[in-house]
C-alpha cells in the first residue's frame, strides 16, 4: 500500500561557509518558486562559523521580507554533511530537501523534487545533471573529469544516474530507515540513499551552473575523503564488492608477477648461455675478446712450416671472427658461427 501523502510543506536545509553573497538572490528564488507552487516552506542555514555578516544578512532579509529563514550557527563543528544532518534535526516539517547556498542548484526546480516525496510516489528524489534533460553548464573541463570519475566509482553502491548530487529531497520516515550515518566529507545524498535503503528514486534533469559568487570548496582534502567515504560505504553496505575488487586485484597481480618472473629467468638464461660460449673457447685455448663492433673474435696461435713463402712461418697467428648468422635470412644461411681464418705477417 503506498504511502498517505504529506502536507504540501517542505523544510530546506542549506549548509552555509562564507557563502552570504548569495543570500538575497537565493531566498528571494526560493520564496518565488514556492510561492507559485503553493508549497509552505522554511530555509534553515546552518552555517560553520563564516563570520561574514551571515547572521545579520539573514536578520535584515526576515526583516524586510518577512521570509520563514533561520540560521543556526556551528563554533565546535565542520563539515558540510554534519551540518546537513543538523539542520535536519531542527526541521519541522516531514519533507526535506537539502541545496547549496552557491546558486548553482536553481530553486525552479525545487516543487518538483519535492512533489512527489510529498505525494508519496518517490524514497528519494534527486536533481540529477546526468538524466535526459540534465547537463552542465561553464564548467572546465577538469571538473567534468573528476565528476564523471566520482559518479563512476559510486554507480555500483546505488541505481542513481548522479549519486554525487547535493540537491535532492526525502521524508523524514526514509531518513529514519539508516540505522547509521557517518557523516563523513560533502556527498550526504550518497550517504542517504545508501545506508537508507532507498528503492524508488525519483530522478529530476536540472542544468547544473558554475558559481558566480563565492569561492569553491573543492580542493585535494574533499577528493581524498570522497574516496574514504566511498570506500567505507562499499566495506559497510556492499562487501561482496570488496571481495570481487581484491580478488580482480590479486588475479592481475598474478600474472603480472608472472610475466616479470618469466622475463627475469629468460634474461638469465640468455646470460648463462653466453658464460658458457666463452668457458667452450677457452677449452680450446682460444681468447675471446669484443671488438669495438660487437663482433666476437677468437684469437689462438698459429704453427706454420719454417718454409713459408713469407719466410716468418711460425710468428704468424689467426683470428677467428665469430659472427651470428641471420636466422631470418631469405637464403637460409648455415645456423650458429661462421669462422675466417686469414694468415696474418
Amino acid at each position: 500500500m503506498p504511502p498517505s501523502p504529506l502536507p504540501k510543506e517542505v523544510s530546506i536545509i542549506i549548509p552555509t561557509y562564507k557563502e552570504v553573497l548569495n543570500f538575497p538572490q537565493l531566498t528571494a528564488q526560493i520564496d518565488q518558486s514556492l510561492r507559485d507552487a503553493n508549497i509552505k516552506y522554511e530555509v534553515i542555514f546552518v552555517d560553520d562559523d563564516s563570520r561574514d555578516g551571515s547572521i545579520e544578512q539573514i536578520d535584515n532579509l526576515i526583516t524586510k521580507f518577512n521570509y520563514p529563514l533561520k540560521i543556526i550557527v556551528r563554533t565546535t563543528e565542520r563539515g558540510l554533511s554534519s551540518a546537513v544532518l543538523r539542520g535536519f534535526q531542527e526541521a519541522k516539517y516531514e519533507t526535506l530537501l537539502v541545496m547549496d547556498a552557491d546558486l548553482q542548484h536553481n530553486p525552479i526546480y525545487i516543487p518538483s523534487l519535492v512533489l512527489p516525496i510529498i505525494n508519496g510516489n518517490a524514497d528519494f528524489s534527486v536533481g540529477s545533471r546526468h538524466t535526459h534533460g540534465g547537463g552542465i553548464e561553464d564548467w572546465p573541463i577538469h571538473r567534468k573529469l573528476i565528476s564523471w570519475g566520482a559518479t563512476f566509482i559510486a554507480r555500483p553502491l546505488i541505481p542513481c544516474t548522479d549519486p554525487m548530487s547535493g540537491f535532492f529531497a526525502l521524508s523524514k520516515e526514509t531518513l529514519n530507515r539508516a540505522k547509521v550515518l557517518n557523516p563523513l566529507g560533502y556527498k550526504i545524498g550518497l550517504e542517504l540513499m545508501v545506508r537508507c535503503d532507498v528503492q524508488n528514486i525519483n530522478e529530476v534533469p536540472i542544468i547544473f551552473k558554475d558559481r558566480q559568487l563565492g569561492e569553491s570548496k573543492l580542493n585535494l582534502r574533499t577528493n581524498a575523503l570522497y574516496l574514504l567515504h566511498v570506500s567505507q560505504l562499499y566495506i559497510d553496505c556492499k562487501p561482496h564488492f570488496v571481495f570481487i575488487f581484491f580478488l580482480c586485484l590479486f588475479i592481475l597481480s598474478f600474472f603480472i608477477g608472472k610475466k616479470v618472473l618469466f622475463y627475469h629467468n629468460n634474461h638469465n638464461n640468455n646470460n648463462n648461455a653466453n658464460g658458457n660460449i666463452g668457458n667452450n673457447l677457452n677449452a680450446f685455448g682460444l681468447n675471446q675478446d669484443i671488438s669495438s663492433n660487437g663482433v666476437n673474435i677468437a684469437t689462438m696461435p698459429y704453427v706454420g712450416d719454417d718454409d713459408d713463402d713469407d719466410g716468418k712461418g711460425g710468428n704468424a697467428k689467426v683470428e677467428f671472427i665469430a659472427k651470428d648468422v641471420n636466422r631470418n635470412s631469405n637464403n637460409n644461411n648455415n645456423n650458429g658461427v661462421k669462422k675466417k681464418a686469414k694468415k696474418i705477417d
